[in-house]
Formats: C-alpha cells, structure tokens, sequence
C-alpha cells in the first residue's frame, strides 16, 4: 500500500536529505547549544564502558568543584551529570562507537522516517482514502522533519508517541476480551519509552486516560487505561529507581532550572491535531475526493516549503557553529582553555573540550580561576559575544572586545561570538597577540 502512494518516496527524499546532510556538514556543528550536553553524555557513557552516567565534564583539573559548568550540568552527589536526563544517549552510544560523532544523527533521522510512517497509519485510521496525504500533510506541518536533522530527542519522542497511538486507537475500537488489553499495554509501553526519552510526554498518556474515561463508558474505558498505565509504569519505573539512587530524585527534570519543556509536546500533537482537523473537515464540509485531494496537495506544498527553508536554516547554524569549533581548536591547540561568559559557547565547544576544555564563567567569577590558569601552564582564550548598541560598557566582556578591536586582537567566529586572547598581567586585562597566530 505504501508503494502505490506518495509515502514510499517521500520517506526516500527524506532519508537521502538526512544523509546528505551528515555527509556535508561536519558532525561536530551542533543546531542547538543543548545538543552539546548530549554529545557529552554520549561520550562519557561510552569512556566508561557504559557503566556509569556521571560525566567528567571538561576542565575538571581547573574546575575540580563544578563551579564553571555550563548550564544543562550540575553536580548531584558529588558527580557531574546531566540536568535532563534522557535514554537517548544510551540508544546513541551504539552508532556513535561505530560511526564517531556523525553516529549521533542517525537514531533523530529514523525516528521521523517513523514518525511519518506512523502519521500514515494514523490517518489510515482517520481517512482510509486520503492517508498518505493526511499523514505526510501531518508530519511536514509539524517540526519533526526539523529535528531529525538534529541530535535533539525531541523527534524520537514524538514517534515513540505517534506510534503508541496506533494500538491505543486499535483497542479502543475492538470489542473482543483479551486483544484491548494488550494493544493497550504496548501503547503504555510506547509512551512510557517517549517519556524516558523526554518525562514531559508522559503527560500525553494522562490526557490520553482522561480523554477516554470523558468520552467512553466507565467500565470499558477503565480497562483500556489501567492496560495504558501498566506498561507506561513497567517503563518508567525502573528509569525512576535508578534515578533515585543514583540522584536522590525520582526524576531529575523535576529539579532542572526551567523544569518541564512544555513545548516538547508540540512535536507529536501538532501531527495528531492536523490529521484531526482533516477528519473534521472531511465529514463536515463532505468534499468531493478530488477536491479534498487538492486541499490535502495545498497542505502537503506548503509544510514541504516550510520545512526547506526550516532545513537550510539549520544547515546554515550547524556550518558556523561546526567553523566555530574548527577555529577555536585551531586556536586554542592542545594547550590552551577557553573561557566564556557566554553560556551557548561553552556548550556548543563540548567536542572540543578534550584539548581545550571550554568552561563558563559567570558574573563576578573570573578572578576565581586566575591561579589556577597560571598555575597549570594553560593559555587561556576567551569568547563572547560581539558588541551590539545595546550593550553596556562597564561589563567586563564588553570592556575586553572594545579593547580587543581597538588591537586587532579579536577573531570572529561567526553567529555573533568572538573569540580573544587572554592575559593577567598583574590583575590587568590585555591582549598580547592575534590567537589564530595571523
């Protein structure tokens, strides 16, 4: 069925999208800051030999305490580990021992294949006669597609949770003993999968219970939840023991500083309430197929367009942050640490960090780490972001790029940051020479 459609190759294009995109950008040029933190927990899972989830974060020698980390780490019983914890490290560390960093696309690159794919079965459901164009309208309208281009767990959660819908819509409309129950333990289990990768789609099985026992009759509606809560909970609860013993919390999002990402769940309702807005239509205007199908081409044009320019986008941000990485290793060399009161910079330095680890250095916090720069033989380089009007000049950075374009002693690397030699020169601030050596 999938062959005498639209869908087969849409998957295709898509796929080879995918592929030519870890095959022209350099893998270490990371979309979003975040993706940072996940390359690190990917890293240290493996040099541990997957046997911890604590993180020897860069600088560790200079920043034995955990004071300089950058946003997303936090040190939880003496270890540094990740704020938001996230299975998907854990599912990346096998591609990324065989493939390297590009490893890390791969599992984000399936998952919306998937996604697609259980958009289109979604909507079989729905409208059998238009479900290709329903699901593919779904996913293009949707920033799924987006994320697959990325290392960020958004679209893995979002098809775990497309996914689950299938046998959650299957056993609500059987009606023989035995069979509910189970397709609604492997929805149960799917979400719960979605909600190890991301705990704010764990609210989607609540709404899911809540929805059924409002509209359905108590009794039959109890059952598909209790099958639903079931395998959510043979999930979860593992992942929140461990989380407990490991952290003293049973979910470590709950203590992160902005707390749940709401806006995570627009990945897979976005798809759902597009396919239910089809429906809708679908039998209230009563469309002719042929003018339905136009409408639904209308629809799958427009997120096609959206999601080319969405992808360009993220081509253009992963090529100057991957210049980025490249310029300050050219610079920084393998004596050298870089220092930031830029918090994104010192994310998205991660896989540089091995040579010159890339600390963040909040307000007031820079003369903390004077000896010990001078006292562990490191040049240190510093990045921040360049000057704008609005900018206030008795802030340190602000003072130092001033300074710094006054001697032609900055470099620019692209997305607004810079990056400058640094000296202490008796509790004096100055710049000795260009840190690309030109």
């Amino acid at each position: 069925m999938i062959r005498r459609s639209p869908l087969g190759p849409t998957l295709v294009a898509l796929g080879v999208i995918y592929a030519g995109l870890v095959l022209n950008i350099p893998a270490e040029g990371f979309f979003q800051p975040q993706e940072g933190i996940l390359w690190l927990q990917t890293e240290s899972l493996v040099r541990s030999f997957w046997t911890s989830a604590a993180i020897r974060p860069p600088g560790a020698a200079l920043d034995p305490e955990g004071r300089f980390l950058p946003p997303g780490l936090a040190v939880i019983k003496g270890e540094v580990r990740a704020q938001r914890a996230s299975i998907q490290p854990l599912l990346s560390s096998v591609p990324y021992v065989v493939l390297g960093t590009p490893g890390l696309y791969l599992l984000p690159a399936l998952a919306a294949l998937v996604a697609l794919a259980a958009a289109w079965r979604l909507a079989f459901l729905a409208i059998p006669a238009h479900a290709a164009l329903a699901g593919m309208a779904a996913i293009l309208l949707s920033p799924i597609v987006l994320f697959g281009a990325t290392t960020m767990p958004y679209t893995l959660a979002g098809a775990l949770v497309l996914a689950a819908l299938i046998p959650l819509r299957k056993s609500v409309l059987m009606s023989a003993p035995g069979d509910p129950w189970r397709l609604s333990v492997s929805a149960g289990m799917l979400i719960g999968l979605a909600a190890a990768v991301r705990l704010e789609m764990a609210f989607i099985g609540f709404l899911t219970i809540s929805i059924g026992l409002a509209v359905w009759r108590w009794r039959r509606a109890a059952r598909q939840a209790a099958g639903l809560m079931a395998g959510a909970l043979a999930v979860l609860l593992p992942r929140a023991l461990y989380h407990r013993l490991a952290s003293g919390v049973w979910f470590d999002e709950l203590r992160a500083p902005r707390g749940l990402d709401w806006v995570a769940l627009a990945v897979p309702a976005i798809p759902v309430l597009v396919i239910a807005a089809i429906w809708w239509s679908a039998q209230r205007w009563q469309a002719p197929p042929r003018r339905l199908a136009g409408a639904l081409w209308g629809l799958v044009l427009v997120g096609a367009l959206a999601q080319g320019l969405a992808l360009r986008h993220v081509a253009t941000q992963r090529r100057l942050h991957a210049q980025m990485v490249s310029r300050v290793r050219a610079a920084a060399g393998e004596q050298g640490v870089v220092l930031s009161d830029a918090a994104d910079a010192s994310r998205l330095l991660m896989p540089v960090a091995s040579a010159a680890p890339a600390l963040y250095v909040r307000p007031n916090m820079l003369s903390a780490l004077s000896d010990r720069i001078r006292d562990a033989a490191v040049t240190p380089f510093w990045i921040t972001r360049k000057l704008q009007k609005s900018d206030r000049l008795e802030r340190p950075s602000a003072l130092m790029v001033r300074a710094a374009l006054r001697r032609d002693a900055a470099v620019d690397l692209g997305d607004g940051f810079v990056l400058l030699r640094y000296d202490f020169e008796g509790g004096v601030r100055g710049f000795a020479r260009m840190p690309m050596g030109d």
